[in-house]
């Protein structure tokens, strides 16, 4: 068995070979939050495909163990073609493995995210197509009275020729329209959410939500809010800043504005109608030879990074020449302030960072304070100039002053930007450790 570092899971030493009960380990499959996936195989004479042993942690609270209950009640309870079958489950009882709970599922070829890293953005009937079988498990499990509570791409997987909703880890039981959900995403927490306390009644529709973000990354590879990091795009959500997606089809583009990312929760469609409109978006593009439009990022142009399962996967970032800028351009006539810099150039640091900084909408770069150009080249200071008789120099003290002035300003600038970056590093220091917080309190409990 492979040594450990103190304070590691055991489940985190499981090998191929290793044997747990009936089930022989074939390979690693990912990790998640709390367990480990592995492609088992039953020792057996039937003739029965491989299958996915999803194995958690050690389990010592009672907390925990009754989500997992819930978590199995729900693959088991609610059947449909585009939902996750589960098929057993068990305890592992002996040493090294003792208070482990085992899953046995179906086995998943892929999941979303990875496809995306993969090949790129799904063309626009394709993942028309993919998000309206998710829509119908999703309208299933409402039916039952169910709340996922954690859709998007590294839940939707694909097995065989299926495309499913799995991962019910966060599912709650419905109280009308209403269920207690835990730990959603950041990424596709709705807005409400944002003033409701963890553990606060979350409606249906914010599946729906979490569905149009689905469908907007699948379809582009990028998220629909712009931002470094998940608190920056939800907080663009709160504002309902949205991220330019050129080349997005305006079908598509129509379902996820006007049925899912609906601030007004109850002006939302339900998962049966975004299932309808995106097959009725379908049946159109096949109606004109294929998908009415390309993918707006060709996976040569914009390549996705690949990640494990169960992590949130980095999706590419649009070269800064291809956004829209950030005001309209000045009228004709005018002069822009002098020391600015075009948005279509960017700095080189600013140019890696747009290579590795996930579902990031760039930001103009903002040139260093020194490299400003001086007072003299503006309109007014060109004027002085052309009325000084040749020869003579330009007064000091007014182009001193003004050249304090450009300084100050440009220090401003430069601090604001400081300041924002450590408000957003604090920001996210405070939500891992309330996020650790609260772990150890599940564990303890």
């Amino acid at each position: 068995m492979t040594e450990l570092p103190p304070g590691a899971s055991p489940v985190d030493a499981i090998e191929p070979g290793t044997r747990l009960r009936e089930w022989e380990i074939i390979r690693f499959v990912g990790r998640g939050s709390y367990g480990v996936v592995f492609e088992a195989r039953r020792s057996s004479w039937l003739d029965e495909p491989p299958r996915a042993l999803k194995i958690f942690d050690p389990i010592i609270s009672s907390a925990a163990r009754s989500a997992l209950l819930g978590e199995f009640s729900t693959l088991t309870d609610v059947h449909h073609p585009h939902l996750l079958a589960g098929i057993d489950a068990f305890d592992l009882v002996e040493p090294p493995y003792a208070g482990c709970v085992v899953f046995v599922l179906e086995l998943a070829d892929e999941d979303l995210s990875h496809r995306i890293a993969r090949s790129g953005p799904l063309p626009p009937a394709e993942a028309a197509a993919v998000v309206a079988d998710v829509a119908d498990g999703l309208a299933a499990l409402h039916a039952e009275g169910r709340i996922h509570g954690d859709v998007k791409p590294e839940n939707i997987l694909r097995v065989g020729d299926r495309w499913v909703l799995g991962d019910f880890g966060v599912t709650s039981v419905l109280e009308g329209s209403y269920a207690v959900t835990h730990a959603a995403t950041i990424d596709y927490r709705p807005p409400e959410a944002a003033h409701a306390a963890d553990g606060t009644r979350q409606h249906r529709s914010a599946d729906v939500w979490a569905l149009g973000v689905s469908l907007h990354v699948a379809a582009t590879g990028r998220h629909p809010f712009p931002g470094p990091d998940p608190m920056m795009r939800y907080a663009a959500a709160l504002r309902g800043e949205r991220a330019p997606a050129p080349g997005l089809a305006p079908g598509l583009a129509a379902i996820i504005d006007d049925g899912c990312l609906v601030a007004d929760r109850h002006q939302r469609l339900d998962a049966v109608g975004v299932a309808a409109r995106l097959r009725a978006f379908g049946a159109d593009a096949a109606q004109r030879g294929g998908s009415a439009l390309p993918s707006s990022v060709p996976p040569s142009e914009a390549p996705v990074s690949e990640t494990t399962a169960f992590e949130t996967t980095p999706f590419e970032t649009t070269p800064l020449s291809e956004t829209t800028p950030l005001s309209e351009p000045p009228p004709s006539g005018t002069t822009p302030l002098s020391g600015t810099t075009p948005l279509s150039e960017t700095t080189p640091i600013e140019a890696e960072r747009s290579e590795t900084m996930p579902f990031e909408t760039q930001r103009p770069s903002i040139p260093p304070p020194f490299e400003a150009q001086p007072p003299s080249s503006s309109p007014r200071f060109q004027t002085q100039l052309s009325a000084a008789p040749q020869g003579d120099a330009m007064p000091s003290a007014p182009a001193s002053a003004a050249a304090r002035r450009w300084l100050v300003l440009a220090l401003a600038v430069v601090a604001t930007v400081v300041l924002t970056q450590v408000v957003a590093v604090a920001s996210g220091a405070l939500l891992t450790a309330v996020t650790a917080r609260r772990a150890a309190y599940l564990v303890i409990s």
